[in-house]
């Protein structure tokens, strides 16, 4: 790599003692390409939006197609912050990329998440599991699927999914092993395991990277918020009425960088009156839908837990016949 090619890559650099440690020693594009890729990744898993913009910017020059495709990568990540989706320059990347396809899909499927389009979530996921060249790759994927599953009403059986990746996680990267315990901890909430959901949180919370992803100390305070609560039942003879007290108000945190959307169980959608302002406009999905139509039709005839079943099979099948089409 000549000086004068050396230089045009780096116009007008704002951090020049990092600049000064990469090009040190480097005899080739490849090399050079190599070194921004680890500090890119750094400054990524810290959220260091400007610096990742600039490295990019500079690994994009580089011509070798697979830095430049890279490098696109995390422009469409930088944008992403801002709410900005390039899902055109990530299926680029997906068809052409060796090395970033699972990184490409992973965050295609998100996309697909805050669109509300499970289904879509769930392809791009699976495909994601099927491209993994890396085992964090892998465990973000599969925690990708537990998060859907859990968004289709399903916590107990994305509890599952998380428990099972559980174990490997520590030989992850850092970033993915706080993620999947900040999901582990927002399941085990949702079926009422608290003290296991506390302490799992509180983990994440001491973790070098929290000050970086603040919705992990969003989590620790929604269910510290939750056990504050107090809740008394009146038993009469007519009815069951459950006073809970006004719930403690938690201080407001940054959301995720895709922010998912809420979804109820098929016993709570079917609890509120229809014309009531929480139905109003509110998206029911597939699953849940499938849910009340066999509640509305069997009524005591089905469990449900006869109900979970039959939805969870639905939703398996819509997972393995989806990728075909």
């Amino acid at each position: 790599m000549s000086k004068d090619t050396d230089k045009s890559l780096f116009i007008l650099p704002s951090m020049p003692r990092l600049y000064q440690q990469i090009l040190t020693g480097v005899a080739s594009y490849e090399v050079l390409g190599k070194r921004i890729i680890e500090r890119i990744n750094l400054a990524h898993a810290f959220r260091q939006i400007e610096q990742v913009k600039e490295l990019a910017k500079i690994l994009i020059n580089i011509p070798i197609r697979e830095y430049q495709l890279i490098a696109q990568y995390y422009l469409v990540w930088c944008k992403c912050r801002d709410l900005d989706y390039h899902t055109d320059v990530l299926e680029r990347i997906i068809e052409q990329s060796r090395t970033y396809k699972a990184k490409a899909l992973i965050s295609r499927a998100a996309f697909e998440v805050y669109q509300g389009n499970t289904n879509n979530a769930l392809y791009f996921y699976s495909e994601a599991i099927k491209a993994s060249l890396t085992l964090s790759e892998y465990i973000e994927a599969s925690r990708g699927v537990a998060m859907v599953k859990s968004l289709e009403g399903f916590s107990k059986t994305a509890l599952t999914d998380l428990e099972a990746i559980i174990p490997v996680t520590r030989h992850a990267e850092p970033a993915v092993y706080y993620s999947v315990l900040n999901s582990y901890a927002v399941e085990l909430d949702e079926v009422g395991r608290k003290d296991e959901a506390e302490n799992v949180s509180r983990l994440t919370i001491a973790s070098p990277l929290a000050p970086y992803y603040p919705e992990w100390q969003s989590t620790y305070s929604e269910i510290r918020s939750r056990r504050k609560r107090r809740s008394t039942i009146s038993v009469s003879r007519s009815q069951v009425e459950w006073v809970e007290d006004e719930e403690i108000d938690s201080q407001p945190a940054e959301t995720n960088l895709i922010p998912f959307p809420v979804s109820r169980s098929v016993n709570e959608l079917m609890s509120m009156p229809v014309s009531s302002p929480e139905t109003l406009g509110r998206e029911i999905t597939p699953i849940q839908l499938l849910g009340i139509v066999l509640k509305v039709k069997l009524r005591e005839r089905i469990t449900d837990e006869e109900v979970d079943r039959i939805c969870m099979a639905y939703f398996n099948a819509v997972m393995d016949i989806w990728p075909q089409k």
